[in-house]
Protein backbone atom coordinates (compact mmCIF):
# COMPACT_ATOMS: atom_id res chain seq x y z
CA UNK A 1 0.00 0.00 0.00
CA UNK A 2 3.46 2.32 -0.29
CA UNK A 3 2.74 3.55 -3.76
CA UNK A 4 -1.40 4.90 -2.68
CA UNK A 5 -2.60 7.02 -0.10
CA UNK A 6 -5.68 8.25 0.83
CA UNK A 7 -6.49 11.53 0.05
CA UNK A 8 -9.66 14.18 0.62
CA UNK A 9 -9.54 16.85 -1.69
CA UNK A 10 -9.38 20.68 -0.42
CA UNK A 11 -12.35 22.54 0.31
CA UNK A 12 -14.61 18.78 0.15
CA UNK A 13 -17.36 18.84 2.39
CA UNK A 14 -19.76 16.09 2.94
CA UNK A 15 -22.45 16.52 1.40
CA UNK A 16 -25.89 14.49 3.37
CA UNK A 17 -22.74 12.97 5.56
CA UNK A 18 -21.33 10.90 2.98
CA UNK A 19 -17.93 11.81 1.81
CA UNK A 20 -16.18 9.26 -0.84
CA UNK A 21 -12.35 7.83 -0.08
CA UNK A 22 -10.23 8.00 -3.09
CA UNK A 23 -6.94 6.23 -4.01
CA UNK A 24 -4.30 8.02 -5.30
CA UNK A 25 -1.18 7.00 -7.49
CA UNK A 26 1.85 9.01 -6.26
CA UNK A 27 4.76 6.75 -7.36
CA UNK A 28 5.29 9.57 -9.61
CA UNK A 29 5.40 12.41 -7.25
CA UNK A 30 2.91 14.45 -5.55
CA UNK A 31 -0.59 14.48 -6.84
CA UNK A 32 -1.56 16.44 -9.85
CA UNK A 33 -4.99 16.92 -12.07
CA UNK A 34 -4.76 13.63 -14.47
CA UNK A 35 -2.60 11.02 -11.83
CA UNK A 36 -4.74 7.84 -11.56
CA UNK A 37 -7.14 7.78 -8.80
CA UNK A 38 -9.78 5.80 -7.76
CA UNK A 39 -12.56 5.39 -5.41
CA UNK A 40 -12.05 2.86 -2.84
CA UNK A 41 -14.68 3.65 -0.18
CA UNK A 42 -17.80 6.04 1.03
CA UNK A 43 -17.63 7.42 4.64
CA UNK A 44 -20.96 8.41 6.71
CA UNK A 45 -20.94 9.42 9.48
CA UNK A 46 -20.20 6.88 12.66
CA UNK A 47 -19.14 4.33 10.10
CA UNK A 48 -15.93 2.85 11.09
CA UNK A 49 -12.95 3.87 8.24
CA UNK A 50 -13.50 1.14 6.00
CA UNK A 51 -10.69 -1.23 4.80
CA UNK A 52 -8.66 -0.10 1.26
CA UNK A 53 -8.94 -3.20 -0.98
CA UNK A 54 -6.43 -4.68 -2.71
CA UNK A 55 -4.26 -2.30 -5.00
CA UNK A 56 -4.78 -4.43 -8.87
CA UNK A 57 -1.68 -4.26 -10.78
CA UNK A 58 -1.36 -1.58 -13.90
CA UNK A 59 -1.89 -3.38 -17.51
CA UNK A 60 0.91 -2.54 -20.34
CA UNK A 61 -2.67 -0.84 -21.83
CA UNK A 62 -3.45 1.22 -18.73
CA UNK A 63 0.30 2.60 -18.62
CA UNK A 64 0.38 3.29 -22.44
CA UNK A 65 -3.02 5.28 -22.33
CA UNK A 66 -1.11 6.89 -19.06
CA UNK A 67 2.23 8.00 -20.52
CA UNK A 68 -0.15 9.39 -23.73
CA UNK A 69 1.03 7.06 -26.60
CA UNK A 70 -1.89 7.39 -29.06
CA UNK A 71 -3.90 4.09 -29.26
CA UNK A 72 -4.13 4.60 -33.35
CA UNK A 73 -0.41 4.40 -34.11
CA UNK A 74 0.91 0.80 -34.73
CA UNK A 75 3.84 1.51 -32.52
CA UNK A 76 1.26 0.95 -29.08
CA UNK A 77 0.57 -2.29 -29.88
CA UNK A 78 4.18 -3.17 -30.07
CA UNK A 79 4.72 -1.78 -27.12
CA UNK A 80 2.06 -3.17 -25.50
CA UNK A 81 2.62 -6.69 -26.47
CA UNK A 82 6.68 -5.86 -25.91
CA UNK A 83 5.52 -4.69 -22.25
CA UNK A 84 3.61 -7.98 -22.21
CA UNK A 85 6.22 -9.97 -23.04
CA UNK A 86 9.23 -7.84 -20.22
CA UNK A 87 6.32 -8.14 -17.32
CA UNK A 88 6.78 -12.15 -18.24
CA UNK A 89 10.75 -12.37 -18.78
CA UNK A 90 12.40 -8.84 -17.99
CA UNK A 91 15.97 -9.89 -18.87
CA UNK A 92 14.30 -9.32 -22.64
CA UNK A 93 15.71 -5.48 -21.66
CA UNK A 94 18.85 -6.74 -22.26
CA UNK A 95 18.44 -8.03 -25.62
CA UNK A 96 16.04 -5.56 -27.63
CA UNK A 97 17.74 -6.05 -31.37
CA UNK A 98 18.36 -9.76 -30.65
CA UNK A 99 15.80 -10.54 -28.36
CA UNK A 100 12.64 -8.09 -27.99
CA UNK A 101 12.38 -6.73 -31.50
CA UNK A 102 11.73 -10.48 -32.90
CA UNK A 103 9.26 -11.84 -30.67
CA UNK A 104 7.36 -8.63 -31.04
CA UNK A 105 7.73 -8.89 -34.94
CA UNK A 106 6.74 -12.31 -34.72
CA UNK A 107 3.39 -11.52 -32.95
CA UNK A 108 2.37 -8.77 -35.41
CA UNK A 109 3.49 -10.61 -38.52
CA UNK A 110 6.36 -8.20 -38.79
CA UNK A 111 9.96 -7.59 -39.04
CA UNK A 112 12.39 -6.41 -36.02
CA UNK A 113 13.39 -3.43 -38.11
CA UNK A 114 9.70 -2.19 -38.76
CA UNK A 115 8.99 -3.06 -34.81
CA UNK A 116 11.95 -0.61 -33.87
CA UNK A 117 11.01 1.85 -36.56
CA UNK A 118 6.97 1.72 -35.34
CA UNK A 119 7.95 2.31 -31.38
CA UNK A 120 10.77 4.82 -32.06
CA UNK A 121 8.00 6.89 -33.71
CA UNK A 122 5.29 6.12 -30.95
CA UNK A 123 7.69 7.70 -28.32
CA UNK A 124 8.37 10.58 -30.18
CA UNK A 125 5.08 11.43 -31.22
CA UNK A 126 4.15 10.77 -27.48
CA UNK A 127 7.02 13.46 -26.31
CA UNK A 128 6.42 15.80 -28.73
CA UNK A 129 2.62 16.30 -27.81
CA UNK A 130 3.87 18.13 -24.38
CA UNK A 131 7.64 18.07 -24.39
CA UNK A 132 7.91 15.01 -22.16
CA UNK A 133 5.87 16.42 -19.36
CA UNK A 134 3.36 13.64 -18.74
CA UNK A 135 6.48 10.94 -19.52
CA UNK A 136 8.36 12.79 -16.48
CA UNK A 137 5.36 13.24 -14.22
CA UNK A 138 4.90 9.72 -14.62
CA UNK A 139 7.96 7.77 -15.23
CA UNK A 140 10.39 10.22 -13.24
CA UNK A 141 13.42 11.32 -14.93
CA UNK A 142 13.67 9.51 -18.16
CA UNK A 143 16.82 10.60 -20.48
CA UNK A 144 19.99 12.03 -19.63
CA UNK A 145 19.44 14.79 -22.76
CA UNK A 146 16.75 17.41 -21.24
CA UNK A 147 14.01 18.29 -24.00
CA UNK A 148 15.44 14.67 -26.38
CA UNK A 149 12.84 11.98 -26.62
CA UNK A 150 14.36 8.82 -25.29
CA UNK A 151 15.78 6.28 -26.91
CA UNK A 152 13.62 3.26 -27.41
CA UNK A 153 15.44 1.33 -24.61
CA UNK A 154 15.30 3.85 -22.32
CA UNK A 155 11.17 4.66 -22.70
CA UNK A 156 11.11 0.51 -22.42
CA UNK A 157 13.23 0.41 -19.16
CA UNK A 158 11.05 3.11 -17.44
CA UNK A 159 7.91 1.63 -18.51
CA UNK A 160 9.13 -1.52 -16.94
CA UNK A 161 10.19 -0.32 -14.18
CA UNK A 162 7.01 0.61 -13.34
CA UNK A 163 5.02 -2.15 -14.02
CA UNK A 164 7.60 -3.89 -12.01
CA UNK A 165 8.64 -2.11 -9.07
CA UNK A 166 11.56 -4.85 -8.23
CA UNK A 167 13.79 -3.76 -11.13
CA UNK A 168 13.90 -0.56 -9.86
CA UNK A 169 15.65 -1.44 -7.10
CA UNK A 170 17.80 -4.22 -8.74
Amino acid sequence: MDAYRLCFPDGVEAQGGLLLLVAVDVGGGRMEEGVPCRVVGRLTPGSPFPAVPAVREETPAELLSAVGVPLQLRGYAYLRTALGLIRREPELLRGLNRRLYPAVAQAHDATAPAVERAIRHAISVTWQRDGGERCRRLLGRICSSVGDAPSNGEFLTMLAQRLLPETAEG
